[in-house]
């Protein structure tokens, strides 16, 4: 078992009881929306398992309070969810008065949910717990070559193959995969690095598979939700993941959620021309930030060429400039250059509290991060960097498969 890190995440939607709420923590929890009784116990069940996510164990009459509901419908509501089997009991706490109190936790062991993360040369998936720890892991090597039903085939096998190791205890299931999807008809419209999965439908894809919702997202956005629940975005609101690698691309988070924008396409950074009259980019126009900064173009401008297809570029890279590579670290520091020019508009409109760089070109670090760190500084106002920290991410290789299990993870605390 591979434990990554305690979750925190924002959980500020929650619930309301049909009543005005007194007291601070209920505000916060709780919304007046007057709606019917069954919308109302769904509302508060949800609003009780934030609660618990967020603070750890807690009684009864702490619980309560914090959500202004009285004592006996408190008390339904946590029957219900003990003989569901997703709260437990935590021991007891001693009261100054009266009888020791029972507290209450989320049954960790039984939340579970699986991640399906789909790359050009490979599909993993791996069953997650709501503490992080990843429960089951597997991957398949792909050729690039397999057909539409053949990809099909395998993502369901190893979604099967999650499923029955959960034995009936996921709350949802996550996918993530290289292409846009049209959220209207669940199509594949673009998959540039794997164009086989155009046109499959995401939104029936695991029908019958799996346990519970299944909800799709980019690599990016996944990434983002990673940190935010595991990583280097659990302790702020407010931050921007950069995400370079074969592709660049970044996820936008304000006030603890994924701002996907109206068509969910936000963070298309990659796209941005910073030489108009550069490289052509696989979108067609001249000179995109891809062009100069991704592992291609680095490769490219390195006059590098990996000797066989099992060396991955980056760890190519990654030894000629830890060999001393002045031509590649010229090509590192440009790109990293061209990287902050693109980040300090974004860092000036957001004003976020953290940058997270993610994606296989922090093999390159230190050197990458740092020129990062002092192009947006150098090309943004002071005052709106003071408080700016730009972090590497510590979740590796496993952050778009962890933010594909939190896809699933989250739909439990969904109203």
């Amino acid at each position: 078992m591979r434990h990554i890190v305690q979750p925190l995440c924002s959980l500020d939607l929650p619930c309301n009881n049909g009543k005005e709420l007194q007291n601070p923590e209920a505000r916060r929890y709780g919304l007046n929306l007057g709606l019917n009784q069954q919308m109302t116990r769904r509302l508060n069940k949800v609003a009780l398992l934030r609660l618990l996510h967020i603070h750890g164990p807690m009684s009864r009459v702490e619980l309560a309070a914090s959500l202004g509901l009285d004592t006996k419908t408190l008390t339904h509501l946590s029957r219900e969810l003990l003989e569901r089997g997703l709260v437990e009991s935590a021991g007891t706490m001693a009261c100054r008065r009266g009888r020791p109190r029972e507290l209450l936790q989320l049954s960790v062991s039984k939340l579970n949910a699986i991640g399906l993360h789909v790359e050009e040369r490979r599909i993993s998936g791996a069953l997650v717990a709501l503490d992080g720890s990843i429960r089951e892991w597997h991957h398949i090597h792909l050729s690039g070559k397999e057909s539409q039903r053949r990809l099909k085939d395998l993502v369901s096998g190893l979604a099967l193959r999650l499923t029955t190791a959960a034995q009936g205890q996921t709350v949802g299931t996550g996918l993530t995969i290289p292409g846009v999807v049209d959220r209207g008809t669940g199509l594949v419209v673009k998959s540039t690095h794997l164009p086989s999965w155009v046109g499959v439908n995401v939104s029936t894809l695991l029908d019958g598979v799996c346990e519970g919702p299944v909800q799709v997202e980019a690599y990016t956005a996944a990434k983002a939700l990673a940190e935010r629940w595991f990583g280097a975005g659990t302790d702020v609101d407010d931050f921007i993941l950069l995400d370079a690698g074969v592709g660049i691309g970044c996820a936008v988070v304000v006030q603890g959620r994924l701002h996907t924008g109206q068509g969910r396409m936000a963070g298309e950074i990659g796209h941005v021309v910073v030489e108009p009259e550069g490289e052509t980019c696989t979108c067609g126009r001249r000179g995109c930030l891809e062009t100069v900064a991704s592992l291609g173009a680095l490769l490219k401008q390195a006059g590098l060429v990996p000797e066989n297809s099992r060396v991955r570029p980056q760890d190519l890279l990654a030894a000629r400039l830890q060999a001393g590579d002045k031509v590649l670290r010229r090509v590192v520091e440009s790109a990293g250059r061209s990287i902050g020019l693109v980040l300090s508009p974004l860092v000036a409109a957001l004003n976020p509290s953290r940058v997270v760089l993610t994606g296989d070109v922090l093999a390159l670090d230190p050197l990458f991060t740092q020129t990062v760190c002092d192009s947006v500084a150098a090309f943004t106002l002071p005052h709106l960097t003071r408080d700016l920290t730009i972090v590497p991410s510590r979740l590796g290789q496993d952050a778009a498969l962890l933010g594909a299990a939190v896809l699933g993870l989250q739909s439990l605390f969904d109203v």
